[in-house]
């Protein structure tokens, strides 16, 4: 009788840690809104907003973290975080986050790029997620590209 329960206990927690697994696999990342603000002290401040989206299309909820870096037109600009996020079980959600830069450190090229309004925004990073309640870390490579306007 031990032997079954454990048997059986063996079993749910396979379970659960494959399907946590697959649902960070699964788990689709695109970036659907940058936009782009530039200070009014004669462009020594610039925030892009950056709208990312997360959709889950396995039938168990993840909840992710991830650090990233981020491209403008092929050129390095900055890191990102992004706190812990949850994304329902077949669902996506919505998340903002925001890179404020101080112009005077871009290469000149970069600045002229944001003021012609048309670029290229990468964010190449990682998400990590916990599985089996918590136990066991994963993480895995992610990247999306958004091309303004």
């Amino acid at each position: 009788m031990i032997i079954f329960l454990l048997g059986i206990s063996l079993g749910v927690t396979t379970h659960q840690i494959y399907s946590e697994y697959k649902a960070l696999e699964f788990l689709k990342v695109e970036v659907v809104n940058a936009q782009v603000r530039i200070g009014a002290d004669d462009v020594k401040t610039i925030e892009i907003a950056i709208t990312l989206n997360f959709t889950n299309p396995s039938k168990v909820q993840t909840q992710i973290s991830s650090d990233f870096q981020i491209y403008l037109s092929k050129v390095y600009i900055g890191d990102g975080h992004l706190p812990d996020v949850r994304v329902a079980a077949g669902g996506s959600k919505l998340e903002q986050v925001y890179l404020h830069i101080d112009s005077q450190q871009l290469a000149l090229s970069i600045i002229s790029t944001l003021l012609q309004g048309e670029f290229e925004l990468v964010i190449d990073g990682v998400l990590r997620t916990r599985l089996l309640f918590g136990l066991v870390p994963i993480s895995r490579h992610f990247s999306a590209v958004y091309s303004y306007p």
